[in-house]
């Protein structure tokens, strides 16, 4: 007869006692994507790309929808012409297809008029989140949610969302909202969340790292253990308090890696892990779905917009390059016009 050693008796003890375990919140968190669907070369590497990342994270991170959370943070839209010409829908169906649970709407999302947002959320698996956005008069709007209710894998994780309070010098296509301020909409939106059964709360934010970190001291009182940022473009985390801030890069070039350890009798929430990772790869793989889906994408555009009108030997350089050139097309476009103007920033690649 064999006999029970005491540490395997103690472990059955405390199952058939209805212990439970800790449990391991797994994200993957991306930010600023802005229309980059497809790699791009750098030297005899590839970056980025959303069916590169999408098998990565498959192979490396052993990614499988329902196990992990994926979180955008905002500004998925406008970019390359793929994504633009075709007022993101190509950026919503990609995202579908990768599993985002949730995503914080950026002042980018306002490209192409509210109406397009609506649009949006309509054809989206996942949320456009914006906890601070409300109606001029102060009552709530009905444009986006403020949070969503995630249950993974038996937790139920709140994800609030926050938008930059910035929006209205960066966008006049929301002049019928207003931007409230972060400590002020947190402090009224988590304990609401918590209420509805929010085990663990999440801060998805298109605020720049700066502004978060502060913000994580504000809202000290409210024990939010992680904070996602955008708008940016920074690849940074820290940690402030008992927070972890952290922001996840751009253009699906880069991504976050975090877990969260999730005690449900002590209900406290700490973070185990928070990594940056790099998406540059020698021979990058592709995962199938979402590469027959943006080639869908791309023959379409091939076909509306594949006719050349131009050429040039030398490619044109930020920043006089590019701007003299689309000032010159603007003044042709109107041959009453005297001067055409192009704010600093707009153009963001070189031709």
């Amino acid at each position: 007869m064999r006999r029970i050693r005491p540490a395997l008796l103690y472990t059955l003890l405390l199952f058939s006692l209805g212990y439970v375990w800790p449990v391991p919140l797994q994200i993957l968190a991306t930010g600023d994507m802005h229309g980059w669907l497809q790699s791009q070369p750098m030297g005899k590497q590839q970056v980025g790309g959303a069916a590169e990342l999408l098998a990565y994270w498959q192979h490396v991170e052993g990614y499988a929808p329902g196990k992990f959370l994926v979180l955008g943070c905002g500004d998925f839209n406008t970019g390359p012409v793929l994504a633009t010409a075709m007022q993101g829908d190509p950026m919503v169906e990609v995202m579908n297809l990768m599993g985002y649970n949730a995503c914080a709407l950026g002042n980018h999302e306002f490209d192409y008029g509210i109406d397009r947002i609506a649009h949006w959320q309509a054809l989206a698996k996942f949320p456009l989140l914006a906890a601070n956005l409300a109606n001029l008069d102060g009552t709530p709007t009905t444009l986006t949610p403020p949070y969503s209710i995630i249950d993974v894998q038996g937790v139920k994780v709140g994800i609030v969302g926050l938008i930059t309070t910035g929006l209205p010098t960066l966008t006049n296509q929301a002049t019928t909202l207003k931007v409230l301020p972060y400590a002020e909409t947190l402090r009224r939106v988590v304990p609401e969340v918590r209420k509805h059964g929010a085990q663990v709360v999440i801060v998805l934010s298109h605020i720049p790292q700066p502004e978060l970190k502060a913000l994580a001291n504000q809202v000290a009182e409210l024990d939010i253990p992680l904070m996602l940022g955008g708008h940016s473009h920074e690849l940074d985390q820290l940690k402030e308090g008992k927070t972890w801030v952290v922001n996840s890069g751009e253009q699906w070039d880069a991504y976050s890696r975090i877990d969260l350890d999730y005690d449900q009798d002590s209900g406290k929430t700490v973070v185990l892990r928070a990594a940056q990772v790099w998406l540059q790869q020698t021979k990058p793989e592709a995962n199938s779905a979402v590469a027959q889906a943006i080639a869908r994408w791309q023959k379409t555009l091939d076909v509306e917009y594949g006719k050349i009108v131009g050429y040039t030997a030398t490619g044109l350089a930020r920043q006089d390059g590019i701007y003299n050139f689309v000032d010159d097309c603007t003044l042709a476009m109107d041959p009453l016009a005297d001067v055409a103007l192009t704010n600093d920033g707009s153009m963001r690649q070189d031709i």
